[in-house]
């Protein structure tokens, strides 16, 4: 779509920082001032996709400054492509502001939201959405990569923005948050202090421990329930994705909350299921120790190394894996017995080898001498024929 230039809003004004962008305007920002808008969406799109944080430590080429530049263009597709990946707060605030719910729905699925708490505009448009509880915009904040840690670790405990949100959308809600990347695999947003990971990860553990299923009722308690086993799910593949994922684990006492949950399983109604949730708490039980859990991640390591990263962890595949694997030492100790079988038997064959090699040495240079002496006669009577 295009914007309109309504409420006063120039859409041809011009940033302060556009005389410094045009001061050091490169090759490529004069490119996308005139490409074709299908090349510059595939631009734009090739950037986000390289940099799903909006850090680029490599390529210098791409400046947040040209999105300004794009959107005076007012072309349809590259308005698409500025509101899917466009960083410049500006920018994001016009298309957010002059755009329709679709829009909306791309800002709030982009970089903007790694903005919170920084008091900018986003900071209060966000609680704005909690008030009213919009939950059409807010599964795109939930799901969001860029959306901080902590912001969502508010989400989960209910806290400061979120404490006036009803359980109902907190339940819904919490079904979209399994579908986060962030919550699939190691992927703390600064891997270098990754405090506020680790306390995100935690406040959804404590969620097995505190919550209580019983002042759910109805759809709250199904949803919650489905949410649950699916971030089981997850948070068990995050911890196996790192080797230091032992410290991403729940602070609380496995075997009993795991106990808790077996006797809730007997309680749940008929479509209301926890299998997901017990066979992650017992299997946690079971990995405690370094070691042991050492070696879990080595063999999900090995698993991924063969191309199936890509397969979802389930429950029924898990249970194939598992099985496989805990047979490996019975597998290990037979195949070491058969390698030595065969060792034993190439060692046999080499030794007879060797025996009849030496046995026939003699016999072997007697030959040799013959050969040679046959050339030098062939070569006798080639020269006498010449000759």
């Amino acid at each position: 779509m295009r914007f309109e230039t309504k409420e006063g809003y120039d859409l041809t004004k011009e940033y302060k920082s556009d005389e410094r962008f045009y001061d050091d305007a490169t090759e490529i920002h004069a490119w996308l001032e005139l490409a074709p808008p299908a090349e510059v969406y595939n631009y734009l799109k090739e950037y986000r996709q390289n940099n799903p944080y909006g850090r680029n430590y490599i390529d210098d080429l791409y400046d947040q400054r040209c999105e300004s530049i794009l959107l005076r263009r007012n072309d349809p597709l590259i308005n698409t492509g500025l509101a899917l990946f466009a960083q410049n707060e500006d920018v994001c605030q016009f298309i957010y502001s002059h755009g329709d719910g679709r829009f909306k729905a791309f800002i709030l699925s982009g970089q903007i939201t790694s903005t919170v708490f920084f008091g900018h505009w986003f900071d209060r448009e966000i609680k704005l959405l909690i008030k009213d509880e919009k939950i059409d915009y807010l599964r795109c904040v939930v799901k969001n990569i860029n959306t901080t840690d902590s912001f969502l670790r508010d989400f989960i405990e209910r806290k400061r923005a979120w404490s006036n949100l009803s359980t109902e959308s907190w339940a819904l809600l919490l079904m979209f948050l399994c579908k986060n990347p962030k919550l699939r695999s190691y992927l703390p947003r600064f891997p270098q202090e990754d405090y506020d990971y680790r306390g995100m990860i935690k406040s959804i553990w404590a969620l097995f421990e505190s919550i209580d299923l019983e002042t759910l009722g109805g759809m709250n308690r199904s949803r919650v329930l489905y949410a649950l086993g699916a971030l089981a799910l997850n948070l068990r593949m995050v911890m196996l994705s790192t080797p230091f994922g032992i410290s991403m684990g729940p602070s609380f006492d496995t075997s009993n909350v795991c106990e808790r949950w077996k006797l809730l399983k007997s309680s749940l109604g008929k479509d209301e299921k926890c299998e997901d949730v017990c066979e992650v708490l017992d299997w946690l039980d079971k990995h405690q120790d370094a070691e042991t859990y050492h070696k879990m991640y080595i063999r999900n390591l090995r698993f991924n190394e063969k191309g199936d990263d890509a397969v979802p962890f389930t429950r029924e595949f898990k249970r194939l894996v598992v099985e496989q694997l805990s047979s490996s030492e019975e597998n290990i100790n037979l195949i070491n017995s058969e390698v030595s079988g065969i060792s034993t038997k190439i060692d046999d064959v080499q030794r007879g080898f060797n025996q009849l090699f030496y046995e026939n040495k003699f016999a072997e240079a007697r030959i040799n001498w013959i050969l040679r002496l046959l050339i030098v006669v062939l070569g006798l009577l080639t020269y006498i024929a010449l000759k």
